[in-house]
């Protein structure tokens, strides 16, 4: 297995370039946010040495809301800085994917370390959890771009600024934080349409639960247990229909196949084997069913069809890799 080379400092060989939390093999989340507070702390002294930041350059640019990342950018707002966050999907996404009912442990895997930095750390409910952390990020005016994977990120060798490109734009910054943990990056499915869509908050690469969305014609991709469970979850309070690419489920467990059996029977929802998106828009979606092409109106868009890998974004960005 191959996993990114740092320094004591966190530091990967690409200079002003940091990575944080699981990618590192930080499984910790209490060990994952005390990172990120030590970066933060370590760019403010370097920052403070250099003078302000030139105008449209933010002197730390995170990538990833989760413990690591959240934990720097309070820190970082704290200290003065000036701080993007974005996430590629949402504030403490993987935390809040875990199971109803689980308790959030700072300190799981006989880890017993001190927290470090302002971020909200106690036993407690996800759903508490994260309403803490969403408080939080409100009370120190940090705004958290969602909805916005990681596509690339060039550092400029003359000046040593990076520019940061995501799914919706880019961002210019003396330092970079990855904090992306190991899941990789929602794969997209690269048809016309889907970037200005993400852009817009209407088309989404993980499912956050169905209460964000009420009363809505809405469109999931995927042939997954994933897909299968966030339309069973969307259909009480929305209409869904479900495009798959192949003639029939292959992947789900017993009890997904016969929950959607039972909705599309009672024809709660629409199921569309065969069928691939063509194009988005605005006003309409291009679908290929069976080979004919059909167009449908949809207000809202779950693209549930696995990850890339982000080993291959820290390759494309010059990051040190070693087997372990």
């Amino acid at each position: 297995m191959k996993v990114p080379v740092v320094d004591p400092n966190l530091e990967t060989k690409v200079p002003g370039l940091y990575l944080a939390g699981s990618i590192i093999e930080a499984e910790c989340i209490r060990v994952a946010a005390n990172q990120g507070h030590r970066i933060a702390k370590r760019v403010a002294l370097l920052v403070n040495g250099s003078g302000p930041a030139p105008e449209g350059v933010v002197d730390l640019l995170i990538a990833g809301a989760g413990p690591a990342g959240l934990n720097a950018a309070l820190t970082a707002k704290a200290l003065g800085l000036k701080v993007s966050i974005f996430d590629q999907y949402f504030l403490a996404s993987t935390i809040l994917a875990m199971p109803d009912g689980k308790i959030f442990e700072p300190n799981y895997k006989g880890n017993n370390d001190p927290g470090e930095g302002p971020l909200w750390f106690e036993s407690a409910p996800i759903p508490i959890l994260h309403t803490k952390w969403t408080d939080q990020a409100r009370e120190y005016g940090l705004s958290i771009n969602d909805n916005e994977p990681i596509t690339n990120i060039i550092r400029d060798k003359d000046t040593g600024l990076f520019e940061v490109i995501t799914s919706c734009r880019s961002y210019s910054a003396r330092f970079v934080l990855l904090c992306i943990g190991k899941s990789g990056h929602p794969r997209p499915l690269g048809v016309p349409g889907e970037p200005e869509l993400a852009y817009r908050k209407k088309l989404h690469y993980r499912f956050r639960g169905p209460e964000t969305v009420n009363s809505k014609d809405v469109l999931v991709v995927g042939g997954g247990n994933t897909a299968a469970e966030a339309v069973v979850g969307l259909s009480k309070k929305n209409h869904v229909t479900l495009s798959y690419r192949k003639g029939e489920f292959e992947r789900l467990t017993p009890k997904n196949k016969a929950a959607l059996d039972e909705l599309s029977n009672m024809g709660i929802i629409h199921v569309m084997l065969n069928s691939e998106v063509e194009s988005f828009d605005e006003e309409k979606t291009i679908l290929k069913v069976n080979g004919q092409p059909i167009v449908r109106r949809f207000d809202e868009f779950f693209i549930l069809i696995g990850f890339e890998l982000p080993i291959e974004l820290l390759m494309k960005i010059g990051v040190e890799l070693k087997e372990i």
